[in-house]
């Protein structure tokens, strides 16, 4: 994967992180001098480039996830690692480096949760880390510390602006649309939560859907969200524009008592059709209640929600498990995107994927989709909805209106 792909895998990892134990992430560059020489790239350096992300992999000794940042440069994030693990992969590296008179490398090094509470915060405190290290004579490690104590002040800061935000609801949506692969027309918006604070400016997700559920509010969240997004879809339609609205549920949400019934509450209040509201949920809210997330699903299903199966193809979903819930399609995992339009094993069996799925009637769209090597493979593979920044970007309030200003053909991709 490329450094838009590790990022997604940051942030999958803060999601589950604060259930769990944590994890380690590296950022490793070469020497581009000693790989490709004064004269830039070269074959040579390229094979040689081929040839060390494989002995970066090697170095690991734990599951993890790998990719190329760019140039010479790789992230690695280890699962369920201290920094101590961290360490010592970057040594063992480092170690067959000087024992094979191989390339200076140097290696950033930072944890869960002191490294921060974004992607894009992770990273750039380890790509720092990875500068220090670049200061040595040799091959060297850093490690970044950012001190515990910063970082639960900064969390009580997110924490208060969080149930300021709530009692104040001072929140907003931002809209995605998602497209019918074959003639390229929108055929459904996804909306999500954006939050902007006074003093923090603007809080990503990935910070504050991590304290929601300490405080009790991601119940609220997710009926704010539904709401609000009911009552856009009614100007849309009032403006004659017929998307559907794709809403995310959390895994506490989903099988609380009465949570059908506020949906059912919240499409008669916006005078809303059930079929015209789709309802993603992740594979891990099967796990954490079967009982009460099949029961909720099937009545969902009943009331003519429409219902996806999310993030589908990287966890343990099951065939019966498919056959058994009545899920209306499925949503690929955007990392499945990305190995679509690839060389690898993936770019083959994604295709076997989504004819499997086809064959239980099901729906097959696909997310995170931002190259046009990706738009071209996952049509080719059969996907019925295409979304991701190389098809339409997040909007908000006036680029939305903007973009429903436009004729539907020139809404297209």
């Amino acid at each position: 994967p490329n450094r838009t792909g590790f990022l997604l895998t940051l942030e999958d990892a803060l999601r589950s992180g604060r259930q769990s134990a944590g994890f380690a992430v590296l950022c490793i560059e070469f020497d581009r001098e000693a790989l490709f020489g004064e004269g830039g790239d070269s074959t040579a350096g390229a094979r040689r480039l081929s040839e060390l992300a494989g002995q970066v992999r090697g170095a690991m000794r734990q599951p993890h996830h790998c990719a190329r940042l760019g140039g010479s440069r790789f992230g690695v994030l280890i699962a369920h690692a201290s920094e101590a693990a961290a360490e010592a992969a970057a040594r063992r590296l480092i170690d067959s480096q000087e024992r094979d008179a191989g390339v200076p490398v140097a290696v950033g090094i930072g944890s869960y949760p002191g490294v921060g509470l974004s992607a894009d915060e992770v990273l750039r405190h380890v790509e720092i880390a990875m500068h220090r290290a670049q200061q040595a004579s040799r091959s060297a490690i850093a490690v970044h510390k950012f001190g515990f104590e910063s970082w639960q002040r900064r969390r009580d800061r997110v924490e208060a602006g969080l149930l300021r935000a709530a009692e104040e609801g001072r929140f907003r949506l931002a809209a995605q649309p998602r497209f019918d692969a074959r003639s390229g027309l929108a055929v459904a918006l996804e909306v999500q939560l954006r939050w902007r604070d006074r003093e923090l400016g603007e809080v990503a997700a990935s910070q504050f859907m991590g304290v929601a559920p300490e405080r009790g509010l991601v119940g609220a969240l997710d009926d704010w969200v539904l709401e609000h997004g009911l009552l856009q879809q009614r100007r849309w339609r009032a403006a004659g524009h017929r998307l559907r609205l794709n809403v995310n549920v959390s895994d506490w949400q989903l099988t609380q008592p009465g949570y059908v019934r506020r949906v059912a509450a919240a499409l008669e209040a916006a005078g809303c059709a059930p079929e015209d509201l789709e309802i993603d949920v992740a594979e891990s809210a099967l796990r954490a209640d079967p009982d009460a997330a099949l029961a909720a699903l099937r009545s969902l299903a009943r009331q003519g929600v429409r219902v996806m199966l999310d993030g589908f193809g990287v966890g343990t979903s099951s065939i019966a498990t498919l056959q058994r819930l009545p899920f209306t399609g499925v949503k690929l995992d955007a990392s499945l995107a990305q190995a679509c339009a690839g060389a690898g094993a993936e770019a083959r069996w994604v295709p076997a994927l989504v004819q499997l799925v086809h064959a239980m009637d099901l729906e097959v769209h696909a997310s995170g989709v931002d190259t046009e090597a990706q738009r071209a493979a996952l049509l080719a593979a059969g996907c019925e909805g295409l979304q991701g920044r190389r098809l339409g970007a997040w909007m908000e309030d006036r680029a939305l209106e903007s973009w429903f200003s436009l004729p539907a053909s020139q809404r297209r991709p």
